[in-house]
């Protein structure tokens, strides 16, 4: 009889069933058939197994206490099914030789026959399988007759018991400095311990390992060291973030706990290189400076073209870095940098018929009104440069590295935004957007070379390998129809734009800068 689970045991305790056996063949005595349980990830090749000497109750019996006698009961501690599993592999090299230990349960009845096969784990149990066999008694210190039997059995109440009722906790403290009026400072500690958990949460959410966690925080005003004169805008931010996890379980073996399989390994040097092996460790760090930019110190001044408070500068770096069981080496780096120049302005429209004043007259007035703007209310362009770097090495199967090449994963864009905004006169506009979407092609791996740093280089200076390319250019016309005697009451506008896009450039990477 058997069943598919999925189920996590490692918050509970115990293993129950009660087993009721009879026979009406007078060969068959007590202790000659055995009931088992099996659970594992499959019924053949990764499972655990108790197994228990049945007890027949004689026929016509009314009594519940010899019905379902406890000599016939499973009642086992999970901690038996581990710590078989672990003297296994102390002692057997091999997991797929089925590994037999014998469980005492005292008060004089037979004990329990453990089996181990592969590498199961209570905390993913796939299948559970109930079953009978005719055994070799030998096994359990008797001596078997080695006929056939004929026996039938009920089972009732196969369940688990007894959570673990670890108490946890954990503490967290926080941090706030503020220094005048150019810097704030942010800190904060937390760390959780085993079986720590909400209120809200089962015994089977609770954390099962012991987490510290710390991380610095600070935005800095840079330019409050400068003088005011300068008129300098740069704000920093800067953070940094470090998480240190312990497993209570071998993550290699998940429902074994670590202490246990550290007893394995012979010496302390040799333990505590495992021990380092199964922590994860994350560390975040990021620095940033935003629209970093010259403010105007004189309000009456002019705006020009030229003027350096048209620029504004962004760059933001942030890196993690981990490594856990599976992963020795695992490095992501963001870049971007940004640059960006706006030029904005109100300009007065220039209107030569203006003081004429027969152009006046209102059958005139298309003439005396005319005006025109010679030069561009709104000029905006803008870069971005954004390199993502992914360098991740994972382990062998004997946890080294050796042999082992690191895989990358890599983007570079060089991204351009253009805008033009003209008012030709009070009632034509023109306004002109494009977007350039680029890639700077890199060489395979590690930039580690003069030659893979020229190569980026050059690919650079020529603005990167164009993928798409999207501009949008419109007129709009205020058709002066009101300034008509019998028509002021109309408005009429007129739009005409047309766009253009190109997606899927065609062009062949440059790895060594060319085409």
């Amino acid at each position: 009889m058997f069943r598919n689970y999925n189920l996590d045991l490692l918050s509970y305790k115990r293993l129950r069933m009660f087993v009721h056996a009879e026979s009406q063949e007078d060969n068959t005595q007590d202790g000659q058939i055995t009931a088992f349980v099996r659970l594992g990830t499959d019924f053949t090749d990764n499972y655990y197994e108790v197994e228990v000497p049945l007890t027949m109750t004689p026929e016509g019996t009314t009594d519940p206490a010899i019905i379902w006698p406890t000599v016939n009961e499973i009642d086992v501690p999970f901690s038996a099914l581990t710590n078989a599993k672990t003297q296994r592999n102390e002692s057997q090299p091999s997991k797929l030789v089925p590994f037999q230990t014998i469980y005492d349960r005292g008060d004089g009845f037979p004990p329990y026959r453990i089996t181990v096969v592969g590498n199961p784990d209570l905390s993913s149990v796939q299948v559970a399988m109930i079953g009978l066999r005719n055994p070799d008694l030998e096994d359990f210190g008797q001596v078997d007759d080695e006929r056939p039997k004929s026996v039938r059995i009920w089972v009732n109440e196969l369940r688990i018991t007894e959570f673990d009722q670890t108490a946890g906790w954990a503490a967290l403290a926080r941090a706030n400095v503020q220094l005048a009026d150019f810097a704030n400072i942010t800190a904060s500690v937390r760390y959780t311990t085993f079986g720590f958990g909400g209120i809200n949460q089962r015994i089977s959410e609770r954390a099962r390992e012991t987490t510290l966690q710390y991380d610095v925080t600070a935005t800095i005003a840079l330019d409050k060291f400068l003088p005011e004169s300068l008129g300098l805008r740069v704000p920093l931010f800067l953070s940094y973030e470090r998480t240190n996890i312990t497993p209570r379980f071998n993550p290699l073996d998940p429902d074994v706990e670590l202490r246990n399989s550290l007893r394995n390994i012979p010496t302390d040097e040799a333990r505590n290189e495992y021990e380092t092996l199964v922590e994860e460790e994350r560390v975040r760090k990021s620095i940033n400076f935003t629209n970093v930019q010259k403010i105007r110190t004189n309000p009456e001044a002019k705006v020009q073209l030229w003027d350096i408070e048209n620029l504004s500068l962004t760059y933001a770096y942030s890196e993690e870095r981990s490594r856990n069981i599976l992963i020795a080496d695992y490095l992501a780096i963001n870049q971007r940098l940004s640059l960006a120049y706006n030029f904005s302005k109100e300009r007065p429209f220039i209107a030569p018929f203006k003081n004429i004043g027969f152009l006046q007259l209102p059958i005139l007035n298309l003439i005396g009104d005319f005006n025109f703007n010679p030069l561009p209310n709104q000029i905006s362009v803008r870069g971005d440069l954004d390199r993502s770097f992914i360098r991740t090495l994972y382990r062998a199967a004997d946890l080294s590295t050796q042999g082992i090449d690191p895989i990358f994963q890599k983007r570079f864009l060089f991204n351009r935004a253009y805008n033009l905004q003209w008012n030709l006169s009070e009632s034509l506009s023109l306004s002109y957007n494009a977007l350039v979407n680029a890639v700077i092609d890199e060489p395979e791996g590690e930039i580690d070379t003069e030659a893979k740093r020229d190569s980026v280089l050059n690919n650079l200076k020529r603005f990167g390998r164009m993928k798409s390319f999207n501009q949008q250019l419109a007129f709009n016309y205020q058709v002066p129809i009101d300034k008509l005697p019998l028509l002021d009451w109309i408005n009429a506008d007129v739009t005409y734009a047309r766009g253009f896009q190109l997606d899927g450039w065609c062009g062949s990477p440059r790895p060594g800068g060319q085409k």
